[in-house]
């Protein structure tokens, strides 16, 4: 390979590194970002139904 094909190779890489690094991708979703946990302190243990009865 000469020279110049390697510093060709060099700059193309370098270039897409850059246009990757630059580029701002969209987030994932949650499947569970409509879910909102009760705060512990008002759940009351008596209160719950037993799973299976």
């Amino acid at each position: 390979m000469s020279a110049d094909a390697v510093q060709n190779w060099k700059q193309r890489v370098s270039q897409y590194q850059q246009q990757v690094i630059q580029d701002v991708r969209p987030a994932q979703g949650s499947l569970f970002n409509t879910f909102t946990p009760d705060a512990p302190e008002t759940i009351n243990p008596f209160s719950l139904r037993t799973l299976g009865a």
